[in-house]
């Protein structure tokens, strides 16, 4: 550990153990453009050049050493200087002793640059103010663990001013974070839940995403080898991955997918993608009486015994493959204390695989659990950004003929259709949702003629906003095709974007590329919809010399927008047969 004297201005390492290191006072505050770094403690010279060209940090460090000083200490810890960032085997270190760091320090100054007591005065003690409320240290990420882990935390205003202490302020600080005071009192957080203390970082904001996983380890007493590059979410998830090897609270579990444009789907697994997710579970307990029963990752999921209950999905309107599973951990609502409950739906293929569906709800009941039969089961996790895997088999043959689309075809009304956009709240003028079933006939090779053709269904559901959501789903069971694509292909998948594209392998070789987007509607056309919508068709085949898909030329180019029904039987069957003749030929 590397700290600085508050005379000398000089850093020391210090090692060994815990005793060897002095007692130090430690900086909480929110980063400058124009930091001092470890760097510039290299040199005199450099030492110099940073007083003059960076005198607000610099300004900042004084004053640290300064009050340091006046509690009667030799030394303090900065994280701007005290961390040679340049070294990634130190930076690894730093991190994952961050909480330590906190925790064994005799005090906490926490600096917050942006509030002035002579403008906003000191705030209240039990509900503060709104400057206070509004100060950007309370908003990042790192600053969470600064506030907990230290006995005592002592808040400055930009000038220096005391402002009080988080216990004196206990109430004040509790309803700006959301952590309760209990915490501030005692400084234990044996009684809190996962779910809990992940929604005090719920809205908090890092600099470089993965720290939003990286800032949590020591609230959560894990460590991990921090991967700068993998992502976010990646990192969110190897944190909670971290979690679950030793502890047995399923809060963790008891989180809701936050209702983002372009993150919304069904098919997730057990783990969250961020801290966001437990925003709505602060006051989620987990119960005193555990389980038994063990769980841990596997290769085929996450392998957990749960409590479970068929139920019927009003969405889906599926009555077998949809399951309430209740977790081991419980909320206080109007109707009093209930146990929580999260979806699962059971994939196709190994027994006893599961996916966790609905993820933007979680199920409160007050059910008597203890007759429901408890399930060995497998979840398996989507990981994000996972590479989509290929279409065909590895066999690169390219076929003599493009497979057939045959121009026989169907429309139909679908109230399905309009059932996967009720949940995006999107209510306007006239109509709310439409959506309409189109059957495709086609044959994998044309050659074969002597087969009869396999039917497709093509679902186009739209709101009046403009968002849409585009399925294919097959008719018959078994087929090869959908075996193998990675993406799940249900014909009620919610996608409240405004665009979307789904792939249809037609053999092993040949997909079919259906694209679907908004368009802009001209002034002079009137509908009940302020948008239009346009269908594309392409082919794709897989290459001998490369492994990626190669669009073909677009079969249809330019295909007008569909503004109201009448239009969109027009040019849809328009675009079937301009789709048939252009593979025949």
């Amino acid at each position: 550990m590397r700290l600085l004297h508050t005379s000398r201005y000089e850093l020391r390492e210090f090692s060994g153990p815990d005793n060897a290191i002095p007692e130090y006072a430690i900086l909480s505050h929110t980063w400058e453009d124009d930091e001092v770094l470890f760097s510039d403690f290299r040199c005199q010279s450099s030492l110099e050049k940073a007083k003059s060209e960076k005198t607000r940090s610099w300004h900042k460090l004084l004053k640290t050493c300064e009050r340091a000083k006046y509690d009667g200490l030799e030394w303090v810890w900065i994280d701007t200087c005290c961390i040679n960032k340049e070294s990634s085997a130190e930076l690894s270190e730093a991190i994952n002793s961050m909480f330590r760091y906190y925790s064994d320090a005799f005090v906490c100054y926490a600096y917050l640059s942006d509030y002035l007591i002579r403008e906003h005065d000191y705030p209240d003690v039990e509900h503060g103010n709104a400057a206070f409320s509004n100060c950007r240290w309370f908003t990042r990420g790192w600053t969470l663990q600064e506030l907990i882990a230290p006995d005592q935390v002592v808040f400055f205003d930009a000038e220096w001013r005391d402002l009080g202490t988080k216990t004196g302020m206990k109430e004040a600080v509790s309803s700006v974070t959301g952590i309760p005071v209990q915490v501030f009192e005692d400084g234990s957080l044996l009684n809190t839940s996962i779910a809990a203390k992940m929604s005090w970082a719920a809205e908090r904001q890092t600099t470089r995403e993965e720290d939003c996983a990286y800032s949590l380890m020591g609230l959560f007493a894990v460590n991990m080898p921090p991967l700068y590059g993998e992502g976010g979410e990646r990192a969110f998830m190897h944190l909670q991955e971290e979690i679950i090897k030793y502890s047995t609270d399923q809060s963790i579990f008891a989180w809701v997918q936050e209702d983002v444009p372009g993150t919304s789907t069904r098919h997730r697994g057990l783990l969250a993608r961020s801290p966001s997710e437990f925003k709505a579970s602060g006051h989620v307990r987990a119960m005193t009486i555990r389980s038994d029963f063990p769980y841990s990752l596997t290769n085929r999921g996450l392998h957990i015994y749960l409590p479970m209950t068929r139920v019927y999905d009003i969405i889906t309107h599926d009555s077998d493959n949809v399951f309430v599973a209740y977790l081991n951990c419980t909320v206080v609502t109007a109707r009093g204390v209930e146990h929580l409950g999260i979806y699962f739906r059971k994939l196709d293929g190994p027994e006893r695989l599961y996916e966790r569906w609905h993820p933007e709800r979680l199920w409160a009941t007050r059910p008597n659990i203890q007759g429901l039969k408890i399930k060995e089961i497998f979840v398996k996790e989507f990981h994000p950004y996972q590479g989509r895997q290929g279409l065909w088999s590895g066999d690169s043959k390219r076929l003599r003929n493009p497979a057939e689309i045959l121009f026989t075809w169907k429309k139909s009304a679908s109230s399905v259709c309009s059932d996967t956009l009720l949940e995006l709240d999107s209510t306007g003028p006239g109509t709310t949702t439409a959506g309409r079933r189109y059957e495709l006939c086609y044959r994998s090779n044309p050659d074969e003629e002597s087969r009869p053709p396999q039917k497709l269904d093509l679902l186009f559901a739209h709101d009046w906003k403009g968002q849409l959501s585009l399925s294919l789903h097959h008719k018959e069971e078994g087929v090869w095709a959908w075996r193998i694509l990675e993406r799940m292909m249900d014909a009620y998948r919610l996608c409240p974007h405004s665009r979307d594209q789904v792939i249809m392998p037609l053999n092993e070789h040949e997909s079919l590329l259906v694209q679907a987007r908004k368009v802009q509607r001209p002034e002079h056309v009137k509908s009940d919809f302020p948008v239009g919508f346009r269908l594309e068709f392409s082919t794709c085949r897989r290459e001998i010399s490369s492994s990626s898909l190669h669009l073909r030329r677009p079969m249809i180019t330019s295909f007008p927008p569909l503004y109201d029904k009448s239009m969109y039987s027009k040019y849809l069957s328009a675009a079937f047969k301009i789709a048939y003749y252009t593979l025949r030929k």
